[in-house]
Parts: C-alpha cells; sequence; structure tokens
C-alpha cells in the first residue's frame, strides 16, 4: 500500500457508496468509529478493488480495533 492514508476523491466516493449500500452494518458504532480514519477507509477501498495485502491489513486492523473496543469497554463495565 502507499504510505499516504489520505483517500482521493475517488477512493472516497467508492466509501461513501460502499457505506450507502450496507448501511445497516455502518449504523454499528464499532464500525463508524473504525470508519474515521482515512486509513481504514483506504484499507476498505483498496481491498473492494482485489488488493489482498489490503484485505489482509483490513482484517487485522479491524482485529487490533475490536479487540481494543471489548477491551476498553469491558475495563469500564466491571
Amino acid at each position: 500500500m502507499k504510505k499516504h492514508t489520505h483517500l482521493s476523491e475517488e477512493e472516497l466516493s467508492i466509501f461513501l457508496e460502499y457505506s450507502k449500500k450496507n448501511q445497516v452494518l455502518f449504523k454499528n458504532k464499532i464500525i463508524q468509529n473504525y470508519f474515521t480514519t482515512d486509513k481504514n477507509k483506504k484499507y476498505l477501498v483498496l481491498s473492494l478493488k482485489g488488493n489482498f495485502e489490503n484485505r489482509q491489513a483490513l482484517e487485522e486492523s479491524f482485529r487490533k480495533h475490536f479487540f481494543q473496543y471489548r477491551f476498553t469497554n469491558s475495563t469500564f463495565a466491571a
């Protein structure tokens, strides 16, 4: 993946179209929070374009995000 993580207009358009088509998924607060960064949006867009390396990065990045979310929420719930 390229070093920069800002989205081009095309990439942003792809992301917005995907999120619009998957509105139920994007109502989830964990998903919403995950996609607040351009880096994670870019992982998604490039994986949608068939980039396997970015698909793996997307999955690993989300696993870390989800773990952190669960850890933070379980810490406060205890």
